[in-house]
């Protein structure tokens, strides 16, 4: 700030009022400038902000039916269904175990505050292909299909992810594999890409998801060990998948 003492002459104050004026101006114009500069970056932050929101999921929404706050939502396939039983032996059908199974499953995910999208609650007809479509359209951000082996000789468990072997899609399988065998399990048949017949090729289930998605064959109904295992460790089971899928879900979605 200026000072203007009595000594001065005219001269003197005139020339200190106009460095005081321009003082005050350049003030101003920095304060100006300022003030644009954040407004800018706010347009840029809320800009960058919306294009997330847009393209990335949300993996901490509220569900819209319910208004509940979720983590996300995983989509759980109970393979076959209607006039598809899959696998027949020892008096059981593959579909009606899986679909056991997948509501086990849900229960167990639900606990863990995930919000599931089945495929199908009931004994009916789902296209395969359309399984994978049904987990996009879901947003979901992990899938799991339930299956049932059968064979004249085998035991134990195996998942299936996609013939890429994406590191997400082993990670979920793996996840859920450590889980499983500490329930207990006959065999660990391992996390393989692919399928039986082709390692390049994939099961329509994981070929139509977009997200990391694992088919699980839960042992062999031709086995009456994998049988009673699956009977008696029915809720062991699926909160061993749960536990899987929510530790693959936190690495990848929950990540400070």
């Amino acid at each position: 700030m200026a000072h203007i003492t009595s000594d001065m002459s005219d001269a003197q104050i005139r020339r200190v009022l106009r460095r005081e004026k321009k003082r005050r101006a350049r003030i101003k114009v920095a304060s100006r400038l300022g003030i644009l500069i954040l407004v800018i970056f706010m347009m840029i932050y809320l800009l960058v902000t919306g294009i997330q929101r847009i393209f990335i999921t949300d993996t901490h929404a509220a569900d819209i039916a319910t208004g509940q706050d979720i983590r996300g939502t995983i989509f759980v396939d109970a393979g076959h269904g209607g006039d598809d039983p899959g696998a027949e032996a020892k008096g059981r059908l593959e579909k009606d175990d899986t679909l056991v199974m997948a509501k086990a499953i849900k229960k167990a995910l639900e606990k863990k505050g995930f919000k599931v999208v089945m495929s199908r609650t009931e004994d009916v007809t789902v296209d395969r292909e359309a399984r994978g479509k049904m987990a996009n359209e879901a947003g979901a951000g992990l899938m799991i299909s339930c299956h049932r082996n059968k064979a004249t000789e085998g035991q134990g468990i195996e998942m299936w992810i996609p013939s890429a072997n994406g590191n997400a899609d082993r990670m979920l399988g793996e996840s859920i594999m450590f889980y499983m065998e500490k329930v207990g399990i006959t065999a660990n048949r391992g996390v393989r890409a692919g399928t039986l017949p082709d390692a390049t090729d994939d099961y329509a289930e994981n070929r139509t998801s977009n997200m990391p998605s694992v088919l699980i064959e839960f042992g062999f109904m031709s086995d009456d060990e994998d049988n009673e295992l699956f009977d008696t460790h029915l809720n062991e089971y699926a909160a061993a998948v749960a536990k899987g899928v929510s530790k693959t879900y936190a690495n990848l979605y929950e990540k400070d």
